[in-house]
């Protein structure tokens, strides 16, 4: 009766602590989020914690097999935390707070759950970390725009259509075609390879698969977006610069996002065809 009474006490104190955390962490997720909203590169930031709590639904079976011990270190990276909370805020680098509550969360995990528990949840917290904004990233808009830029014209040329690039402006005989910051493909680079990262988790065992494939991301959303132009071209040499514009508008986002996803699948299935030829010996 007394072991219940405790286990029901420290189930309380575990939930109403957690709670505690998150209300005072509440200011500056909100603030996160209006970061998302302001930021066209992470409009998809939203989803990522959610992505994060189905991967910790998944692990339900493993995670009431493993022993909970507590941690007692574990302290000290919470009381970090909090200190790194409260220098985020006074000084109004929202980075720092955001940082500040992964040592609080690992902390409290430790602490109260032990360190196979939080071994296992190490993947869904961490996935955390691409909801924060890459400091920076907004640099190497320019760069993208010339390099999609220059492949897309080398490639319109190629399969025959006259083409002449200047910059980020691709000419053709009826349509002047601006490579802008939205085409980029920097947007494409930042969501194709959270959805790359996720995919190769869910779907891979082996570390080395995983991160081939979320590194294959990063090249497989640059292809992605330079299709993307490429297909506005032709469309616009072959059906009008009315056709073209709308296909830019209205669709092209959705081909980037089918592309790429077609893309991950098959280099998925590709890895697993390899390792499981060198297994086999076939």
């Amino acid at each position: 009766m007394d072991d219940q009474k405790n286990i029901d006490q420290n189930r309380f104190y575990t939930i109403l602590l957690f709670s505690s955390v998150f209300i005072l962490y509440l200011p500056t997720f909100y603030k996160l989020y209006m970061w998302w909203e302001s930021d066209v590169n992470y409009n998809h930031g939203i989803i990522i914690p959610l992505a994060a709590i189905y991967l910790i639904w998944k692990k339900r079976d493993i995670l009431k097999t493993l022993r909970a011990e507590s941690y007692t270190p574990g302290i000290y990276l919470i009381l970090v935390g909090i200190i790194f909370y409260f220098i985020g805020i006074r000084i109004e680098f929202l980075r720092i707070a955001i940082f500040s509550f992964f040592s609080v969360l690992f902390g409290l995990l430790l602490y109260f759950y032990g360190k196979e528990v939080t071994r296992e949840l190490l993947f869904p917290i961490c996935f955390l970390l691409l909801m924060i904004p890459i400091p920076y990233i907004d640099g190497l808009t320019l760069p993208l725009k010339l390099f999609a830029s220059m492949v897309s014209a080398g490639f319109i040329k190629l399969i025959g259509i006259p083409v002449i690039r200047n910059g980020n402006l691709i000419y053709l005989k009826n349509f002047t075609f601006e490579v802008a910051t939205s085409c980029s493909g920097l947007k494409s680079i930042v969501l194709v390879t959270t959805v790359g990262i996720f995919y190769a988790y869910i779907m891979q065992k082996s570390l080395s698969r995983r991160l081939f494939i979320s590194i294959s991301s990063i090249f497989i959303a640059i292809v992605a977006n330079i299709s993307r132009i490429v297909l506005t071209a032709l469309v616009s040499y072959y059906f009008g610069e009315k056709l073209a514009f709308k296909f830019t508008h209205d669709f092209s986002g959705i081909f980037v996002f089918i592309i790429a996803g077609a893309m991950l699948v098959i280099t998925g299935e590709a890895v697993n065809w390899i390792f499981r030829e060198k297994t086999t010996g076939y």
